[in-house]
């Protein structure tokens, strides 16, 4: 199995040897954030940790280990859009694991094409399947 980040961390899962094969069949869905700092520096990161929690009305969340351009991006705009990775742009998600400098655009970094979004200032991940525009409510520290 590739070193991508879906990937990362199976060894303590707990789970039987027939139970472990069985969990790498299925994908582990990871939420592609993209934001867009102040000044205009493009942001994607990616996370597992995150869910949607409700439709009516819709409740997206996400958890950051740390404090992160992308936190500070959602912070500052109070918005970002939750792009789906796939199995397909796995190489694209590696890539995006990496440590670049805030000012650095990690979509074109990655090869992805960006594409407006309706309701948001950040754009969204051409490639993905799925996608949500969300305005922020709250941030936990």
């Amino acid at each position: 199995m590739p070193d991508t980040c879906a990937s990362r961390g199976q060894g303590g899962d707990g789970l039987a040897d027939g139970g472990r094969e069985a969990a790498r069949e299925h994908a582990v869905v990871i939420g592609w954030i993209s934001t867009r700092s102040a000044v205009g520096h493009i942001n994607l990161a990616p996370y597992s940790f995150f869910n949607v929690f409700n439709y009516k009305p819709p409740i997206v969340a996400f958890s950051s280990v740390g404090w992160k351009d992308t936190i500070c991006n959602v912070r500052d705009s109070g918005e970002f859009v939750v792009n789906l990775a796939t199995r397909a742009l796995a190489e694209q998600l590696n890539l995006s694991c990496a440590e670049l400098a805030s000012t650095e655009d990690e979509l074109g970094f990655t090869g992805l094409d960006t594409l407006a979004s309706q309701y948001v200032a950040a754009p969204r991940v051409r490639q993905g399947p799925r996608v949500s525009g969300v305005q922020a409510d709250a941030l936990a520290a």
